[in-house]
């Protein structure tokens, strides 16, 4: 009799640990999912192709910068195609991406300690990308922040 009530006990045992080990893993995963949705690449691939200049604002300082043709593909090149976790909102000036003297695109650029993002405005929806540590170093640069 005692045999069987230690094999019951044993086979809830592990059951227990089974479920609750499944369990760990769908919370781990959920968390990772960023929540704002990121530029779709035929967007992006169409300003990469068509943007001829930019012209960057930065709030807290008295820089502006307008920038042509191979400039411009550098910088774009500096913004990912990864959206963020979370949203800090530290503006520190906008983008506006122009073809040919027409606007493509208006992107807010925020930067703060390890979640440093732009926002762009297009066809009035709102999309998020990271960018990478080459946009850092370059939007610090001209920011006061």
């Amino acid at each position: 009799m005692t045999k069987i009530f230690y094999f019951i006990v044993l086979c809830f045992s592990f059951s227990l640990i089974s479920c609750s080990n499944s369990n760990k893993a769908d919370v781990k995963n959920e968390v990772a999912k960023p929540y704002f949705e990121k530029l779709p690449l035929s967007l992006l691939q169409n300003i990469f192709q068509e943007c001829n200049s930019i012209d960057i604002t930065f709030y807290n300082s008295d820089k502006t910068l307008n920038l042509s043709n191979d400039n411009v593909k550098h910088v774009l090149s500096m913004i990912t195609n990864e959206a963020p976790l979370k949203l800090d909102d530290n503006l520190i000036g906008h983008i506006m991406m122009l073809k040919s003297g027409e606007q493509l695109a208006y992107v807010e650029v925020s930067l703060k300690r390890n979640n440093n993002y732009v926002i762009y405005h297009i066809h009035n929806e709102k999309y998020y990308n990271q960018i990478n540590a080459k946009g850092l170093e370059f939007f610090s640069k001209f920011s006061n922040n």
